[in-house]
């Protein structure tokens, strides 16, 4: 863009010497009109700071000494009021350029805030994003406990009621298989045993 702006301060300073050749041709060369130089530096200074600004300004200048002052076609000038026109034009094309280069430097200082307060404005939304997310979760895991909470008594009875059942369960097996080999051993001992003589001629069974 930069050279594009450029190229329109050499055309725009070309279009202002045609007018003022014109000009001085219809006057007789007494117009001694500098305003419209300052077109092409405002133009320059304008859109592309301060570089450009004084470029247009040694241009202009130079159309000017070479063109419009005395002696023409010569750098030299020698009349005092062309000398004083040509300080003056200078002048006001440097305020001008630092003028609009302020400008720039402000322009570029709220485009750098600008791009920060974006950025800081995305990472708001992220951590607002991550904070809703860790809301739900714990909204979730309070909401659970409060179930496991609730539930807890109705769980804990079940839970007794079922080892309560299963311990009996276990008991009763064992005690009926103990009673049963007791049961069998008296059984098998009076079976088996031998009877005995006594002396009155009477026979006992020992054990």
């Amino acid at each position: 863009m930069r050279w594009a702006v450029y190229s329109a301060v050499v055309f725009a300073t070309g279009l202002v010497a045609l007018f003022r050749y014109t000009l001085d041709r219809l006057l007789d060369g007494e117009s001694h009109v500098l305003l419209p130089f300052v077109i092409p530096v405002m133009l320059g200074a304008w859109y592309a700071g301060l570089r450009c600004g004084l470029f247009a300004t040694v241009l202009n200048m130079a159309v000017l000494a070479y063109y419009f002052a005395k002696p023409n076609y010569s750098f030299r000038v020698d009349d005092l009021g062309d000398q004083l026109r040509l300080e003056l034009y200078f002048g006001m094309c440097v305020f001008i350029s630092l003028v609009s280069e302020a400008r720039h430097r402000y322009l570029r200082q709220i485009e750098v805030e600008r791009i920060h307060v974006a950025r800081r404005q995305r990472e708001l939304e992220s951590e607002v994003v991550e904070r809703r997310v860790a809301e739900h979760r714990l909204q979730v895991s309070q909401t659970q406990f409060q179930l496991i909470t609730d539930h807890a008594p109705v769980m804990l009875a079940s839970a007794t009621a079922i080892c309560a059942i299963v311990s009996s369960t276990n008991r009763m097996p064992s005690g009926s298989v103990c009673n049963r080999k007791m049961w069998w051993a008296k059984r098998s001992r009076k079976s088996w045993a031998l009877p005995r003589t006594t002396s009155s001629g009477f026979t006992s069974t020992r054990f």
